[in-house]
């Protein structure tokens, strides 16, 4: 570049700098703003008025072919002027429209050039736009790509975790020494017993899970079912069985593997011969075993065969209803009521069988009631319950001898109770005052005295068997049970 060049620019940068000529047509509502090129020629800028020219509703004043040459005409006026749409505006930049020719204009507005656009963007922002999503695009692959690198991480971590879990699980063996605790001592027993039962039953078999028990359970309460299954897991007692699916067990926290009580599959550790054994600790403990724990071991046996006994004569009574006579159950605002009439039955001193029996004649009776007063089932059924208290109380004033009825064959009993009854019969029986009374070896307390280095006593089993000399003999010895 020669000097000269360099001196003309810098005496163009300093002299000011030309606007160009600008005008919005229509004057009253502008629609379009003329912008014409500052060294237009006078003539040029009245051929871009007239070109752009509008009517006050927005229609073109003149046509093209009154102004020259169509062709010739539009190129002159594109190489020297330009309009802004003042309707439509870019939503990115917020400026407006910019067109040459009368064609963009309309391609933009319709016929009607007043008309707002609202959905325009300029080619800039269009391009812009365009590169965003694409960088949007790449980043959401990039993050997809380091989701799923996670997403497989966290299975082969969780595959490494469950592999090591069910290891642990199978690898589960009998723990030696005094390790029972009272709460697996406790109601527990009864539902271990059941399983002992199940598996001594079907020996190729895995011990059941809640669901695959149905709405019975083990108990007949879901609650006291989780419960127990919980507490014999953490004894050591039971374990998962290997045909447990995985669904069954969760890790939410990567540190820790999780079990769903009510769906695994259990197997009984060290098999049915070890669990029996454990069943006869359990039983000896129950028996002899001093302290507050033992104590709260058997007031959770004793609270566990109680309700299960007020369940099974509460759904013996609602299958009478239903089976026999098509009724339907007792109605559930007299629940309540009916659980406190077989609890003040059984505390009378009636046995199940007798119960059974005062259930039956309770039903017959409301169904003869039933027919006879022309009430509906349902009266007949919610009925049944204050026949069933007048008979209870009845037998009692009168004392008259109450036969014992079998159970029907359509009523299935929760598999808990019939081991539970046996095992609380056992242990009430060391404390029976009768029982005491008739025993020639201990006192009138049921204590025995125990030779040793300092006075002792223990509690008495008339008669003893086998587990209890042994735990009677850790009782002298002070070893924890």
């Amino acid at each position: 570049m020669g000097k000269r060049q360099r001196r003309r620019r810098r005496e163009a940068a300093r002299r000011p700098a030309v606007q160009p000529w600008m005008v919005d047509l229509p004057s009253q509502k502008p629609i379009l703003r003329l912008v014409v090129r500052a060294d237009a020629a006078e003539g040029i800028r009245e051929l871009c008025l007239h070109y752009w020219s509008l009517t006050d509703d927005g229609a073109w004043s003149r046509p093209v072919a009154d102004l020259g040459a169509v062709r010739k005409t539009t190129a002159t006026v594109a190489a020297s002027c330009h309009v802004l749409l003042l309707g439509v505006v870019c939503l990115r930049c917020n400026q407006p429209a910019r067109g040459t020719r009368r064609s963009q204009a309309s391609r933009l507005t319709g016929p009607n050039l007043g008309r707002a656009n609202r959905t325009y963007r300029c080619a800039p922002c269009k391009e812009a736009l365009a590169a965003e999503r694409e960088e949007l695009k790449a980043r959401a692959l990039v993050e997809a790509a380091a989701a799923e690198e996670q997403r497989r991480m966290d299975e082969r971590a969780w595959e490494e975790r469950l592999r090591a879990f069910r290891e642990k699980e199978d690898a589960k063996v009998p723990t030696p020494g005094p390790w029972l605790s009272h709460r697996a001592v406790g109601g527990a027993a009864a539902v271990y017993l059941a399983m002992l039962q199940f598996v001594q039953a079907s020996p190729a078999r895995s011990v059941p899970s809640l669901v695959d028990l149905g709405t019975t359970g083990w108990t007949g309460d879901l609650e006291a079912d989780v419960e127990a299954v919980y507490d014999l897991y953490k004894a050591g007692l039971i374990a998962i069985h290997p045909a447990t699916p995985d669904t069954v067990i969760a890790g939410d926290d990567p540190n820790t593997v999780e079990i769903y009580p009510a769906q695994a599959s259990w197997r009984l550790v060290g098999g049915t011969d070890h669990a029996a054994a454990t069943a006869a600790r359990m039983e000896a403990v129950l028996k002899s075993a001093h302290g507050q724990q033992a104590a709260d071991a058997r007031a959770s046996l004793e609270q566990l065969v109680e309700a299960m006994e007020v369940a099974d004569i509460a759904e013996c009574l609602d299958g009478y209803l239903t089976h026999q006579y098509r009724y339907p159950p007792v109605p559930l605002a007299r629940r309540h009521e009916l659980a406190q009439i077989i609890r003040s039955g059984f505390a009378q001193g009636f046995t199940p069988g007798q119960l059974q029996c005062f259930i039956w004649r309770a039903t017959d009776t409301a169904a003869a009631w039933k027919e006879r007063m022309g009430v509906g089932p349902a009266e007949a059924s919610s009925a049944a319950v204050p026949i069933l208290d007048k008979k209870i109380t009845s037998a009692i004033q009168r004392e008259s001898p109450v036969p014992e009825y079998e159970v029907r064959h359509w009523h299935q009993q929760a598999p808990a109770l019939a081991p539970g009854r046996a095992l609380w019969k056992t242990v009430q029986r060391i404390r029976d005052p009768d029982v005491i009374a008739q025993c020639l070896e201990c006192d009138a307390h049921g204590f025995v005295e125990v030779e040793d280095a300092k006075p002792m006593v223990r509690r008495c089993l008339h008669p003893k068997d086998d587990a209890d000399v042994e735990v009677a003999a850790h009782e002298a010895a002070g070893c924890s049970t």
